[in-house]
């Protein structure tokens, strides 16, 4: 008999929540008073605070993140796979970078392996739980928006995508998965975000200080350059490449 069990982190962070927050105390009881009481009022809070419709939105993308990005498109043949969900609607696997496994390529065994897993069963080529542990930790799902209120609104997401079970986006609302998908979907642009920004001279005073500093996420805007470079860029994006 094999068996096991795979917690997600957002699955993780919504049960310290409610430990602390929502019922502080109430599972500390027998089993009886978990299930009859706590369990059924923890179902009821869970319902009535769910948002309608999420009231903020994502002010700037991190250039990090818009270079962790281009590295995943300029290697999608290899780390990006699309492939549709049951909807019909395009959706993409995407091999995570420092993914637990060592691997440097989507390959059929790895989707089939991580396909069984999530139908919970076990494919022939699972030999160990370290495996199918590294299998599942490896990759990343990016599908359109599933939740009733969407995902926050984010000009490097016109397409609308989330990345099922990925921290990084659950926290800020965006991730280098979710940019690299919407370049290939040809939605955003990613190479022609990161052209190399103005880089002007600050004036200093006679004491050293820098006069001017400007305000936390100003938008900046890139440095003069060819038209033949700009013409480039826009049509690698215009190809999602």
């Amino acid at each position: 008999m094999f068996a096991y069990v795979f917690i997600c982190p957002r699955a993780q962070s919504w049960h310290r929540q409610l430990m602390t927050g929502r019922i502080p105390g109430m599972f500390k009881g027998s089993t009886e008073h978990s299930l009859q009481v706590a369990l059924p009022q923890l179902i009821r809070l869970d319902g009535l605070l769910s948002p309608d419709e999420l009231c903020f939105d994502v002010p700037a993308i991190p250039k990090g993140m818009l270079e962790k990005a281009k590295w995943y498109i300029e290697r999608q043949l290899k780390y990006i796979k699309e492939d549709k969900d049951e909807d019909g609607d395009t959706m993409f696997y995407v091999l995570a970078k420092d993914n637990p496994g060592k691997y440097t390529q989507i390959t059929k065994q790895l989707l089939r392996c991580y396909h069984a897993a999530v139908r919970g069963e076990k494919d022939k080529a699972v030999k160990t739980l370290d495996y199918l542990r590294d299998v599942c930790f490896s990759l990343h799902v990016v599908m359109p928006a599933q939740e009733q209120w969407g995902v926050p609104k984010c000009e490097g997401n016109p397409a609308e995508l989330e990345c099922v079970g990925c921290k990084g986006f659950k926290h800020v609302g965006i991730c280098s998965h979710v940019l690299a998908c919407n370049h290939i979907l040809k939605k955003f642009n990613v190479r022609y975000q990161l052209m190399e920004l103005s880089k002007k001279k600050k004036k200093r005073n006679n004491r050293g200080y820098t006069k001017g500093v400007r305000p936390a996420l100003t938008r900046e805007e890139p440095e003069d350059s060819s038209d033949e470079e700009q013409q480039e860029l826009l049509r690698l994006g215009e190809e999602g490449k």
